[in-house]
């Protein structure tokens, strides 16, 4: 956990993943959302711009998915320090996420299962007066140490266990 209010950049802190399509610094067409983890949670303050369009105002839900998903597999990582992969993923929609408007996202993770592997992580994004636009859970499935090796390019394929 960080001190309280301390914020710590994510993205292209770890020698991998730079070009991440959600987060990845390196990558030109990329959406570049800057994730930090502050006190108990990953956030990030973001607008996407008509690139990222659904609706010519609204970005894509697809896209609103993605942004919500990298923030909590950025959660397993920097709340409980273990790379896991999506299981389970529901979102829901209460208004669009605008083109060209700041909007921020915010995810908690929960404790480890008893399973040892299994994450059940929350992720919101508001717009700038508070209001929620979207919200999502999901289930994440931790990796061993040598499927996170394996999957971050540091060590040969993985299969699931």
């Amino acid at each position: 956990m960080t001190a309280s209010g301390e914020r710590r950049a994510l993205p292209g802190s770890l020698p991998f993943g730079r070009d991440c399509f959600a987060c990845g610094p390196d990558n030109p067409v990329g959406m570049h959302v800057p994730y930090e983890f502050v006190d108990d949670a990953v956030e990030a303050v973001f607008t996407l711009d008509k690139r990222f369009s659904g609706a010519p105002r609204f970005v894509h839900g697809g896209l609103v998915m993605t942004v919500l998903d990298e923030a909590m597999a950025w959660a397993a990582i920097a709340i409980r320090e273990r790379f896991a992969v999506t299981t389970d993923f529901n979102a829901s929609f209460d208004r669009p996420v605008l083109i060209g408007e700041q909007h921020t996202v915010r995810a908690t993770a929960g404790p480890i299962e008893a399973d040892g592997r299994t994450l059940v992580i929350t992720a919101t994004i508001t717009r700038g007066d508070g209001k929620v636009c979207a919200r999502a859970r999901g289930s994440y499935h931790a990796l061993t140490d040598a499927q996170a090796g394996s999957a971050t390019g540091l060590t040969q394929n993985w299969e699931p266990s």
